[in-house]
């Protein structure tokens, strides 16, 4: 176990539905509350990591392919000068997106809880 003084305490908040969720289970489970949100987090945070561990290394190896192909970059210059002057979006500056398509908290919460418990 790690010492106090290792240890950060956070104020969390839910919803009484997931509240009463997590009580129940860690319940049946023989566990704190505590200790199962802590288990849930690291699982959570462990997932999310590998997830974005492959998508920078897949990120990376197509910079790389792309950097080996036009190493001076003249693809990406033409290409940049042709949008500019046509008036469409830019291909390097990425698509937009709409930060309201966005799932609100408590459907994020439902679901990050869904996940922990279809892994465990």
């Amino acid at each position: 176990m790690a010492a106090a003084k290792d240890q950060v305490q956070y104020p969390l908040r839910m919803n009484r539905e997931l509240y009463d969720e997590v009580k129940t289970i860690s319940e049946l489970s023989n566990s704190t509350m505590s200790k199962f949100i802590l288990t849930a987090i690291r699982a959570y945070a462990a997932r999310k990591r590998r997830k974005l561990q492959r998508s920078l290394t897949e990120s990376l190896r197509i910079l790389q392919e792309y950097s080996q192909k036009d190493p001076e970059l003249k693809e990406a210059i033409e290409s940049f000068a042709a949008a500019e002057t046509s008036g469409d979006a830019s291909p390097i500056e990425g698509k937009f997106f709409d930060v309201r398509e966005r799932k609100n908290s408590q459907s994020v919460d439902s679901e990050l809880l869904e996940e922990f418990l279809e892994n465990a």
